[in-house]
């Protein structure tokens, strides 16, 4: 949790200053050819997504995927990846957010209005938060096949559990552990398998981030510049 307001007294998320614990364990230097704003959301759900999807297409060599989204930018970095580490295809459903549809579109997600009934994925991704959309992930995985939710729930959601048991369903969620695999996203960025700057909505400088954040932007790049 370093870097939120719920992880201590190491500062937040638009601190000016930040005290770094174990400095030489916690940062990563940036490859030759990225830039800091490429590598903004490194730290976070850039590499929370990359943790996610690349262990389930190592086990699903080749499999079709469904990403649900939702809630802005995990779902699209779903379908980067799963495009990017070898997805026969991937489908992307997100009737909340139609900028996020471009950009799975531009990616080569096939775009559905609804998971479609009887269709079967080998690998499924929530990212929409929703029940619903945990739901309708779960019900789309076939036989021994694998799901993981990105969503943070606060309450407690029913799962379809029979369905589940009867098709062998893999469902893996919680917080990532993302310091191991930061070198290899970056890694990906550096050679242009990977590029994340699409994905934000807005450039915003750090003096205009507090009424640019007070708009609801979908996912506003802040930069301060000299540093």
């Amino acid at each position: 949790m370093f870097g939120l307001p719920t992880g201590g007294d190491f500062g937040g998320f638009f601190s000016e200053a930040v005290r770094i614990p174990y400095a030489g364990y916690g940062l990563a230097p940036l490859p030759e050819g990225v830039s800091a704003r490429a590598a903004a959301s490194v730290g976070d759900n850039l590499s929370d997504t990359y943790s996610a999807v690349a262990p389930a297409l190592r086990n699903a060599s080749g499999a079709d995927v469904l990403v649900i989204g939702g809630t802005g930018s995990v779902g699209v970095f779903a379908v980067t990846f799963a495009k990017a580490l070898g997805a026969s295809s991937v489908c992307y459903v997100d009737t909340f957010d139609p900028e996020c549809v471009e950009l799975a579109r531009g990616l080569g997600a096939e775009i559905l209005d609804e998971v479609p009934r009887g269709r079967e994925f080998q690998v499924t991704f929530d990212a929409s938060g929703r029940p619903d959309g945990l739901h309708a992930a779960l019900n789309a995985v076939a036989r021994n096949g694998t799901c993981h939710s990105f969503g943070i729930y606060w309450q407690d959601v029913a799962v379809p559990v029979l369905s589940m048991y009867m098709q062998g369903v893999t469902f893996t969620t919680g917080r990532p552990n993302v310091g191991p695999v930061i070198p290899k996203v970056l890694a990906l960025i550096a050679d242009g398998t990977v590029d994340p700057l699409p994905v934000f909505s807005d450039v915003v400088s750090f003096e205009d981030a507090p009424t640019a954040l007070a708009q609801g932007l979908r996912k506003p790049l802040v930069v301060r510049e000299g540093y």
